[in-house]
């Protein structure tokens, strides 16, 4: 099966953050967190309780990021 997956990252000129909760996939339940840092954004994966990040990375604009949860 699938284990990871490909995005390119990309919040409105509004927002500051995002995040999808409780994603269900890869056999696995994770949260996908966006914020914008400077001129790029940080995607954050985290799962399990308490959270525990399983994925970091600071993403500029146009750049796609691999993401294994």
């Amino acid at each position: 099966g699938l284990e990871s997956f490909r995005m390119r990252p990309n919040l409105p000129t509004a927002w500051d953050r995002a995040a999808l909760r409780r994603v269900r996939a890869f056999g696995a339940e994770f949260d996908l967190e966006l914020a914008r840092v400077g001129d790029g954004v940080r995607v954050t994966v985290t799962e399990g309780v308490p959270a525990r990040t399983v994925f970091s990375s600071v993403v500029k604009p146009g750049e796609s990021v691999d993401v294994r949860p």
